[in-house]
């Protein structure tokens, strides 16, 4: 893995990190509690590619920078996702497209407030490289670990699974697989949880 600086198109100094082609996949990565219980609404193939971000995410990407910039090398990619890198382009750009407007939803049910954010600032393919620019207002719910805790999740069992609920479930249930789940969840949190909810607080006609 390597990174240099460079400006955007706004002339906002960002972090290019570079996975090369001996990268390898982690073994687990680390996701925050805010992020395990938020309100997405994300396919497969969706929270896969959102995943392969944050799996590679570090907090020193973001330092001094408005947002890191993760590239993924074709050839790479093709080989975790078991594609034809020469099919990989048109075989992401629908995912891309639906991911770059999805966003991720925090509520109080306490107060009747809420907040829906856009996860990424930028998603493209160029140069034979996927791009991705998480949005830089999920800073603190992206790296911060040390207000509410975060899951530790391990890849291979996470991205062997092929249902979207699923994939939320084990995210949810690592989150306390240490010590244990000491509060039950109701129905309605559950499906916000799974993204059966739109922003309305109804339910998506997507599902």
């Amino acid at each position: 893995m390597s990174s240099n600086k460079n400006e955007n198109d706004n002339g906002t100094k960002q972090k290019n990190v570079n996975l090369g082609l001996q990268e390898s996949m982690p073994e687990s990565f680390k996701k925050s509690h805010e992020l395990i219980f938020s309100r997405q609404r994300l396919t497969v193939h969706e929270q896969n590619v959102f995943n392969l971000m944050i799996a590679h995410m570090r907090e020193e990407h973001w330092k001094g920078m408005s947002a890191p910039s993760y590239e993924f090398p074709a050839k790479t990619l093709a080989d975790w996702f078991s594609i034809d890198s020469n099919h990989l382009s048109s075989t992401l750009k629908p995912v891309a497209d639906r991911l770059a407007s999805r966003t991720v939803g925090f509520t109080n049910t306490a107060t009747n407030e809420w907040d829906y954010i856009p996860i990424l600032a930028r998603i493209k393919y160029k140069d034979a490289k996927l791009i991705i620019t998480p949005n830089p207002e999920l800073k603190e719910q992206y790296i911060d670990f040390s207000n509410k805790g975060f899951a530790l999740i391990n890849r291979k069992p996470l991205y062997r699974l092929k249902k979207s609920y699923s994939k939320r479930l084990y995210e949810i249930l690592s989150r306390f697989k240490q010590e244990g789940y000491q509060r039950p969840l109701s129905i309605d949190e559950l499906k916000g949880y799974f993204g059966l909810f739109d922003e309305s607080g109804n339910l998506s006609k997507e599902n």
